[in-house]
C-alpha cells in the first residue's frame, strides 16, 4: 500500500473510493475539484483495480499535490474496508463521500456546509440532498432514491428503504468516532446500515431539497452484484431487527414485509434476465413465508400473476399503462 499524505487540516474530508473506473475517476475527482466550496481536502483510494485507474489518479494528484490525498491498495481489499481506511485518514471535521464513478454538482460543498454552518448548537450531524441517476451517455433520470424530508421516525422510514445516495450525504466525523466504522460484514449494503445505525442512535438529518449529487449507472455496477447486494441488504436488515427490537416495537415496523421486498426485488432482477422460473420460485417463497405480502403490495400481486403467464405475451403487455411501470423497473 502506497500513500502520498498532506499536512494541511482542511474543513471537509471527502473520501472517494475507486476499483477499475479508469473510465470515470477523472470526471469524479474533477468534480469534487470544482466545487465552489473549496476548505477541503481528497482522499482517493484505489482498491487493487487491475485497469489504469491508479495511473489517471497519479496524473490528477501530480497536479493538485496539496489538495489530494492518494491511498493506492496493491490488492483489493473490497469496499468498505477502503471506505475505512478512507475515515482512518481523514482530518476533517466533517466527511464526504463519492466513489470513482459517481459525480457532484458544483454547489454541493456549499449548499450543504451553510446548512452546518447555520446550526450554532451543532445539532445537525448529516446533511444530505437529493440525487439523480446518470446512464452511460451521461443523461440524467429521477432517482427512485432520490431523497425526501423526513421530520420524525428518520428509523422507521430508513428501515423501510434506503432513501438517498452515499455520496449525497455530508457527516460530522464526530458521528464515526463515536459509533466506529462501516461494519464490514456488509461489504455491498454497509452504507445503507449505517444510516440505519445513525438514525437508531438518534443523530439528526437535515435535507437540502436539491439534486446536488449524480450516481452512474454502468454495466460494472448495476448488474453483476444486484442479486447478492440485495441478498446482503436482507441480511443486514434481518441483524438490525435484532439489535434494536424496541425501535422495531415503538414504530410497529412489519420486519417480514421488509424482508419480504428484499426478495420482490431479486425476483424482479431475474425477471428482467427473463429467468422466469427463478423468479417464480422467489415469488412462491414469499407467498409461503408473508401470504399476506401479496394482499397488502398490490405491484407485487400483479407481478406474481406476470411470473406465470406464457413468457410469448410478456411483449404485449409491456404497452399496458397498468403494467408499463412493473416492467420498466425490472
Amino acid at each position: 500500500m502506497n500513500i502520498n499524505a498532506k499536512k494541511s487540516s482542511p474543513k471537509v474530508s471527502v473520501i472517494i473510493t475507486a476499483y477499475n473506473h479508469e473510465k470515470y475517476i477523472f470526471e469524479s475527482i474533477s468534480s469534487v475539484l470544482n466545487q465552489s466550496f473549496q476548505d477541503f481536502e481528497i482522499i482517493v483510494i484505489n482498491d487493487g483495480s487491475n485497469d489504469k485507474t491508479a495511473s489517471v489518479i497519479n496524473d490528477i494528484v501530480s497536479e493538485y499535490p496539496e489538495k489530494i490525498l492518494f491511498i493506492n491498495n496493491d490488492k483489493n481489499i473490497r469496499p468498505k474496508f477502503s471506505c475505512n481506511q478512507g475515515i482512518s485518514a481523514a482530518r476533517g471535521k466533517f466527511i464526504a463521500w463519492n466513489d470513482g464513478d459517481d459525480l457532484w454538482l458544483p454547489e454541493k460543498l456549499e449548499k450543504q456546509m451553510k446548512i452546518f454552518d447555520m446550526d450554532h448548537n451543532n445539532e445537525t450531524h448529516i446533511v444530505y440532498s437529493l440525487g439523480e441517476n446518470i446512464i452511460e451517455n451521461s443523461k440524467r433520470i429521477r432517482n427512485k432514491f432520490e431523497g425526501k424530508l423526513v421530520e420524525k421516525n428518520f428509523f422507521k422510514e430508513m428501515f423501510s428503504s434506503s432513501f438517498f445516495l452515499k455520496n449525497s450525504m455530508i457527516v460530522r466525523k464526530e458521528v464515526y468516532e463515536n459509533l466506529g466504522f462501516l461494519n464490514e460484514k456488509y461489504q455491498l449494503c454497509g452504507d445503507y446500515e449505517y444510516m440505519i445505525r445513525m438514525a437508531a442512535s438518534g443523530y439528526k438529518f437535515k435535507l437540502v431539497n436539491e439534486v446536488l449529487a449524480l450516481h452512474r449507472i454502468h454495466e460494472n455496477n448495476e448488474t453483476t452484484n444486484r442479486s447478492i447486494a440485495i441478498n446482503n441488504t436482507k441480511i443486514m436488515l434481518m441483524d438490525v431487527s435484532k439489535n434494536y427490537p424496541n425501535l422495531i416495537k415503538k414504530y410497529k415496523i412489519n420486519v417480514n414485509d421488509r424482508l419480504s421486498v428484499c426478495d420482490y426485488q431479486i425476483a424482479r432482477f431475474f425477471f428482467a434476465k427473463k429467468s422466469y422460473s427463478k423468479a417464480k420460485q422467489i415469488c412462491l417463497e414469499i407467498l409461503k413465508n408473508n401470504l399476506g405480502f401479496l394482499i397488502r403490495n398490490k405491484t407485487f400481486f400483479y407481478f406474481f400473476i406476470l411470473c406465470f403467464l406464457p413468457e410469448i405475451i410478456h411483449h404485449p403487455l409491456k404497452n399496458i399503462r397498468l403494467l408499463e411501470n412493473i416492467y420498466k423497473s425490472t
